[in-house]
């Protein structure tokens, strides 16, 4: 793993997805004038989502998760599959609508730009293997 002088992950802004390597972090922060969403890779082709969710929403979007079988940022069926699968990468797009549903955000270009990166190499996925969310 390539780290910053800070001990961070050399991670950079980017526009498209082009592995399954893919999970979502949820991060609390209330800071208005940072975007909600972001793409983020590294060097060994890791991606992100980094989806900035409010204090105030935050315990309400872990019990959402949480009642629909989602622990830890992964779902119960990817947590018993191993990350990279198209299962993983698929309840990783699942979370990041359901948690934008539930909070009503109204996305701005770039955000909406995330969204449609995340979905777009989501319709990859083999037959059989797509979201609903996608069709």
């Amino acid at each position: 793993m390539v780290v910053d002088e800070r001990g961070q992950m050399n991670e950079r802004p980017i526009e498209k997805v082009e592995t399954r390597r893919f999970h979502v972090d949820i991060i609390e922060r209330d800071a208005r004038d940072e975007p909600r969403l972001r793409l983020l890779g590294n060097e060994e082709g890791q991606v992100r989502v980094e989806m900035a969710v409010p204090s105030a929403d935050m315990l309400a979007v872990r019990k959402e998760l949480f009642d629909r079988g989602y622990r830890g940022g992964y779902a119960c069926d990817c947590a018993r599959g191993r990350p990279g699968t198209w299962r993983s990468y698929l309840n990783e797009l699942e979370m990041i609508h359901i948690i934008v549903e539930m909070l009503g955000w109204e996305l701005s270009d770039a955000e909406a730009g995330v969204v449609k990166a995340v979905d777009d190499y989501g319709r990859t996925a083999p037959r059989g293997m797509s979201s609903p969310r996608l069709r």
